[in-house]
């Protein structure tokens, strides 16, 4: 059982609203909300109050039963995809596309100055290189 199922069972088991729950662990409705429908995990500290509330073990909330985790491939929970949203790809892109402008510009800086060292010690750019005779054979 996934922690949104278990959550929802609990929660009804014990006949309390979305909003009484929240309001009894100090957490907002809609957080609970998101974590019924599988959009969300809430962090070790809710996990914690959650627990508590219900009376049960972090373990018994927070993971996953084994004949559940049998029945799923390594990379899909139920069939889902591990991003889950289009929101996810876009910051991840996002991220990637920050690291490499960063990258990039470093390089830049980098060869900028190695050039400025150069021509302030009185350096030359290399024209060519020497051919070397060919050795006897």
């Amino acid at each position: 059982m996934e922690f949104a199922e278990r959550l929802k069972q609990l929660r009804s088991e014990k006949g309390v609203s979305q909003t009484k729950l929240a309001a009894d662990i100090h957490i907002s409705r809609s957080a609970v909300a998101k974590w019924e429908n599988g959009l969300g995990m809430p962090n070790y500290d809710s996990i914690q109050l959650l627990a508590d509330y219900f009376g049960v073990a972090v373990e018994d909330l927070a993971m996953q039963s084994e004949e559940t985790k049998e029945n799923e491939t390594p990379d899909t929970s139920a069939g889902k995809p591990i991003v889950k949203t289009r929101k996810s790809w876009l910051t991840l892109l996002i991220i990637m596309l920050c690291v490499a402008g960063f990258l990039a510009l470093a390089c830049a800086v980098i060869v900028l100055v190695i050039g400025v060292t150069f021509s302030i010690m009185g350096y030359a750019p290399v024209q060519s290189l020497p051919v070397l005779p060919a050795l006897p054979g």
